[in-house]
């Protein structure tokens, strides 16, 4: 499900994929806004912790609001030019 949420960040907020390494180890990562905001998202961590939480229903309502995250951040970085 993880990877799903990912490819969906992909296909409709337009981040890209990548390996990031962070003090937790090494996973599969989406990024997006480059040297504007370095948005990033480990969709397989952001799934499964919410699985382990046992709640629902949140995948969709995550996707708005990381791209509404996106939209902002990206305005804001275009205002300050």
């Amino acid at each position: 499900m993880g990877i799903a949420f990912g490819q969906a960040l992909v296909d409709t907020v337009g981040l890209q994929w990548m390996v990031a390494t962070d003090e937790y180890g090494t996973e599969f990562a989406v990024h997006g806004l480059p040297n504007r905001g370095d948005v990033l998202v480990y969709p397989a961590n952001f799934v499964a912790k919410r699985w382990e939480r046992r709640e629902s229903n949140f995948l969709e309502d995550a996707l708005r609001r990381i791209a509404h995250d996106l939209q902002k951040v990206a305005g804001q970085w275009q205002a300050s030019l």
